[in-house]
């Protein structure tokens, strides 16, 4: 995943030889992909990872439409992931917007090391949410 203009990566995954989760570069931390994705067994269908700021973080399905909901610790919701019908264009399909709430929360959610994260976590959830990991 390489950001727009830029020539440096966002991450680097390396899925394992089964096609399951591997491990992930953000930046210089190598994490396996597992972390980023902790069940939640509080909340079906949530997963759990730690942020930059070491805050927890939790994807979880909104439970009044389709959308993947990002909760900080204090249950406010900074992001969410909005899947959309296929759209076609040169650079490959989208399924899905993901959209950042700059003000909510602690309002960190658009620096460059959480908003990596909150990239590639919301990513990881939908993985595992296709292939029932």
């Amino acid at each position: 995943m390489i950001r727009p203009n830029k020539e440096d990566r966002v991450a680097k995954f390396e899925w394992s030889s089964s096609g399951g989760l591997g491990r992930i570069t953000i930046g210089k931390n190598i994490v396996p992909m597992a972390d980023l994705v902790r069940v939640d067994s509080s909340v079906q269908g949530a997963r759990v990872f730690n942020g930059p700021d070491g805050s927890t973080y939790r994807w979880r399905p909104s439970t009044t439409n389709t959308d993947i909901l990002l909760q900080d610790s204090n249950g406010d919701v900074i992001a969410f992931f909005r899947p959309t019908k296929r759209t076609r264009y040169q650079i490959g399909d989208v399924y899905g917007e993901l959209h950042f709430l700059r003000n909510a929360g602690a309002g960190t959610v658009m620096h460059p090391p959480m908003m990596d994260t909150v990239t590639v976590t919301a990513m990881l959830y939908r993985f595992c949410a296709a292939w029932n990991l």
